[in-house]
């Protein structure tokens, strides 16, 4: 089923509403109103930093040595699980997790099966945790390639987040899988 397509009647998901123009309006001028020009300046400066930041760590050969530091390093840059990097190593061991990013960043298998490879194979943290984990794993290794989904673009089990508040026709943002979820809300987030 694509992006747009209305769910089947198997499916007990509703669809996200899309925003009007008015809707959109109201939002831009409320966000705006939250942040100067100078924040919104500083923001994109962190982001590129920590875009680059992750380029650095998770390129191929950088990967294949990094460290349980480098882990630590780079899971204290991800909101939601910035403190628990000495959970996962101990819930999944470092050379599990190590090969885990290695097969989501590049492995062989379709975006979304390695996506569900990696939220299904790394344990001791919640699930939208390890969805926030791989997806901004994805993003900030290769920001042009891959887009952002964490709860709070999207979060399916409340219907919220910021992109319900931007995407102009209804858009069916539930998948099947972690994976099948992730690749919908990169078409919806193509369409923003």
């Amino acid at each position: 089923r694509t992006a747009g397509a209305a769910p089947s009647e198997a499916e007990n998901e509703p669809a996200v509403q899309g925003a009007g123009d008015a809707d959109l309006d109201e939002f831009m001028k409320e966000a705006t109103k939250l942040a100067t020009s100078s924040d919104l300046e500083d923001l994109s400066e962190r982001i590129a930093r920590k875009a680059e930041f992750f380029g650095r760590m998770l390129e191929p050969e950088k990967l294949k040595r990094l460290t349980e530091d480098d882990f630590g390093l780079l899971v204290r840059q991800i909101f939601s699980i910035g403190r628990k990097s000495k959970r996962l190593i101990s819930n999944n061991g470092f050379e599990n997790l190590r090969n885990r990013i290695q097969n989501l960043l590049s492995g062989d298998e379709k975006l979304d099966e390695r996506f569900n490879t990696f939220v299904n194979g790394v344990h001791g943290v919640e699930e939208k945790m390890r969805i926030n984990f791989a997806g901004e794993l994805l993003h900030f290794s290769e920001p042009h390639k891959y887009w952002l989904w964490t709860n709070w673009i999207w979060d399916p089990d409340a219907n919220t987040g910021s992109l319900p508040l931007v995407v102009q026709e209804e858009v069916d943002l539930f998948g099947d899988t972690p994976g099948e979820t992730y690749l919908r809300v990169g078409q919806a987030m193509a369409q923003v």
